[in-house]
């Protein structure tokens, strides 16, 4: 399958910034059509990260600490030209939650795998 990085001009808030992804082009026939539900997320404008996680609040234990985690631990210029919100993102999927409760990084992956796409 053929990728290619794709530019996208996304306007967060009060700034505009360049967002780059990775889009699947060509490849096995159906394959895009199962992932046209997971690729819409990039019309989606971006928030802050605790803004973006109000919708999970219900869903996964005690997510406004591990936001909080996340967004301390996060340096004030992050790598790689990534915004705190974003950064403090990826930080966040891979924090293991307190036991017995799963992370979110777990708790997404599950429903990646166990949903039918057209209702991601």
């Amino acid at each position: 399958m053929a990728l290619r990085m794709e530019n996208q001009n996304v306007i967060a808030a009060e700034t505009a910034q360049r967002n780059n992804r990775l889009i699947a082009i060509g490849g096995v026939t159906g394959v895009y059509d199962r992932l046209d539900p997971v690729i819409g997320y990039a019309a989606e404008p971006l928030l802050p990260l605790h803004e973006a996680c109000v919708p999970l609040a219900d869903i996964l234990y005690n997510l406004s600490f591990y936001v909080e985690l996340a967004l301390d631990e996060t340096p004030l210029e992050p790598p790689d030209g990534l915004t705190i919100d974003e950064s403090a993102a990826i930080r966040l999927y891979t924090i293991e939650w307190e036991r017995p409760h799963r992370s979110l990084y777990s708790m997404l992956n599950h429903t990646i795998k166990m949903l039918p796409h057209e209702e991601l």
